[in-house]
């Protein structure tokens, strides 16, 4: 819902398309950036606010067991339902009616501590090498790159050498 909201009326994506289209290609721009990677609109025309969904989508990335990348929807399952537990007071992370294991609770924070540290750091290196790119489009690059989704907003083929490492 948030990408239709996002990319209504761009006219670089699915401004000019009827309403099923819309929906239909809004929804595909929100689930392939965790799972195949392809794109059925200009990935480059999207607003700042739709670029930055799909960097937060490709971080989480897909199911385990299945090819995506990123984070896994499960680890940030467990890190959701473990913060709302800490608001909530409760001893020990918890939900659906089920407790997770401090073990499993580490492992999530791990992934995600070394996961944001990878896509800042290569971030921050970017911002620095890539003279002239908006650091939008770094982020999409470097957690694309990250979630093995292989989206592109077309700034990959110009990095730099140590930008392409």
């Amino acid at each position: 819902i948030l990408m239709l909201i996002f990319e209504y009326t761009n006219p670089e994506t699915i401004a000019n398309m009827n309403f099923k289209d819309k929906l239909l290609n809004s929804f595909f721009a929100s689930v392939s950036p965790r799972t195949a990677g392809f794109n059925s609109v200009s990935t480059s025309g999207m607003t700042l606010a739709s670029k930055f969904l799909t960097v937060i989508l490709m971080f989480i990335g897909g199911s385990p067991g299945s090819t995506a990348g990123g984070l896994k929807t499960v680890t940030f399952g467990i890190l959701v339902l473990t913060v709302i537990s800490v608001i909530k007071g409760r001893e020990d992370a918890e939900g659906f009616g089920r407790r997770f294991t401090k073990e499993a609770v580490y492992k999530a924070f791990t992934l995600l501590f070394i996961g944001a540290s990878l896509v800042i750091f290569a971030t921050m290196i970017l911002s620095y090498t890539e003279v002239g790119a908006s650091f939008i489009d770094l982020l999409y690059e470097t957690t694309s790159a990250f979630g093995t989704v292989g989206i592109t907003l077309g700034l990959t083929p110009t990095l730099s050498s140590i930008g392409k490492v």
